[in-house]
């Protein structure tokens, strides 16, 4: 179980709550949490620089591995125990964190889940947490020799090896949450389907944790007297939220869009289509354009809202369509190229916010999502997809 300080996590507390496990047995090192003097790697000549950042990379892959845990920076030990707080020296803690994300970028297959925490001490100095989530993309690894290498976990006190079938069982589980996100959307429609909903668009917004982390979304909203409903304005939801057993429920006055926010930190819209499709030309005429507003208004809210309290991870965008099967999609502007809809459901791939703290890469990654929108509907040749292609290309150099 992660430690937490005075009732606190790790990530809130201050220098006094550290103050409280110095000499404490009760925080010594073990599986979830781990002292460091200082960065190794910043006391050492660039000749052995590259084997301590090897060392601070497999220490982040050894907690990500297991169960997650608390890497901990300017506080000395003794035997495991918390001894001394010594603080590092940081002149600008923003780019000392970008620094040590960029050496942690070679890790594989990905970035683990981390979050920073900068304790400013009276010294000047700082504690810096480092807390390193478990998730479902496990085993991850540094490979700095190709012929010989290990993969390592943290377990009781210490770093060690994974075995060969451990390591075979980690990388089966990695495929859960690609199945999971796609068994979940299928539940969602069928759920919607049985409601009797003839023709309907359903939007999820899912983060990578949403198998393992739940967070009381009615208590964080009274606490922090905020409104997700906010997440929603855009899109039209102009209710407060009422509270369910799965997270957060929001529905429009006036019209039948439906949303909620599941503790978890999925965010569902729902939006019948029957004022959607129309008749253009003696045929059903599906207005993609304005589904897409609506689309683009959620993402934006819940990048706006959500992902603060869900930390930086990956989130995954998914459109799903039902019942549109044989209605002419829109092509261009003058309503050229049109194609018509070839399957009643439609189940979008997934499209990854990869940094959805970061605008510029949020908004490239929407451009991405409003590509993969459009090509599902049959849509190949339009002057908006040429401009999406194009922004996206720009977007990646």
């Amino acid at each position: 179980m992660l430690p937490q300080i005075n009732n606190k996590s790790l990530l809130e507390c201050t220098e006094i709550d550290f103050t409280e496990i110095l000499n404490n047995p009760d925080y010594r090192e073990n599986q979830y949490l781990d002292y460091k003097r200082t960065f190794s790697f910043l006391e050492v000549d660039k000749s052995k620089a590259a084997e301590k950042i090897t060392e601070f990379r497999n220490d982040v892959c050894a907690f990500a591995n297991a169960e997650g845990g608390y890497l901990i920076y300017g506080i000395a030990d003794k035997d495991g125990m918390a001894s001394s707080i010594i603080g590092v020296e940081i002149v600008n803690p923003d780019k000392f964190e970008l620094d040590l994300r960029n050496k942690l970028t070679p890790i594989m297959p990905k970035m683990p889940p981390i979050q920073f925490h900068f304790v400013k001490l009276a010294s000047g100095k700082y504690i810096v947490i480092i807390f390193i989530d478990h998730d479902y993309y496990a085993p991850y690894l540094h490979l700095e020799d190709q012929k010989n290498y290990k993969i390592y976990k943290r377990e009781e006190n210490q770093k060690t090896t994974i075995g060969y079938t451990e390591l075979k069982n980690m990388f089966v589980q990695s495929r859960v949450l690609e199945t999971e996100i796609l068994e979940f959307r299928k539940r969602r429609i069928e759920y919607y389907k049985e409601e009797d909903i003839e023709q309907f668009m359903l939007y999820h917004i899912i983060p990578e944790s949403f198998l393992n982390d739940r967070k009381e979304l009615f208590l964080i909203e009274k606490q922090k007297n905020i409104s997700f409903a906010a997440v929603f304005s855009g899109a039209g939801i102009d209710t407060r939220s009422t509270p369910c057993v799965d997270g957060l429920r929001f529905s429009n006055t006036y019209e039948e869009e439906q949303a909620t926010i599941y503790n978890t930190g999925v965010v569902e819209f729902l939006l019948p289509l029957k004022t959607y499709v129309g008749t253009v030309r003696d045929r059903p005429y599906f207005y993609s354009k304005d589904v897409w507003e609506k689309i683009d208004h959620v993402s934006q809210g819940y990048q706006d809202i959500m992902h603060e309290f869900f930390g930086n991870q990956r989130y995954f965008g998914c459109v799903s369509i039902f019942g549109c099967k044989g209605i002419t999609s829109e092509g261009d502007e003058l309503r050229r190229f049109e194609t018509v809809i070839d399957r009643n459901q439609i189940v979008c791939v997934p499209v990854v916010f990869s940094k959805m703290e970061e605008k510029n890469l949020f908004y490239l990654d929407l451009k991405r999502l409003h590509l993969e929108y459009l090509l599902a509907l049959g849509i190949k040749r339009s002057s908006l997809i040429d401009e999406l292609i194009n922004e996206i290309a720009a977007g990646g150099e």
